[in-house]
């Protein structure tokens, strides 16, 4: 996304209700379903995460991951910075 694009506020998204939401969010895990959920960790911090399928091998990624829930945490041994066009890219694709 460029720095350029608008951002919304809570006032601009349109409204739905609970059900539609609901839905939306079958929908989602339905072509998004989850791969792995559990705790990621970055140095000091820990967050509870869920990784969701977008595209590529699903059989790759059960198997690179560890056991789900309950287990260590997956840690990010190192972390690289992506450019601007880099991360214009990766947002491309996960339209």
């Amino acid at each position: 996304m460029s720095s350029s694009a608008a951002t919304l506020s809570r006032s601009d998204v349109p409204k739905q209700e609970p059900s539609q939401r609901s839905v939306d969010m079958v929908q989602l895990l339905t072509k998004y379903p989850i791969v792995w959920q559990g705790l990621l960790a970055l140095k000091n911090d820990t967050a509870a995460v869920q990784l969701h399928f977008v595209s590529g091998n699903n059989v790759l990624a059960h198997r690179s991951l560890p056991a789900p829930e309950g287990g260590p945490p997956l840690r990010i041994a190192q972390r690289m910075r992506l450019e601007a066009t880099q991360l214009e890219g990766v947002a491309r694709r996960m339209m």
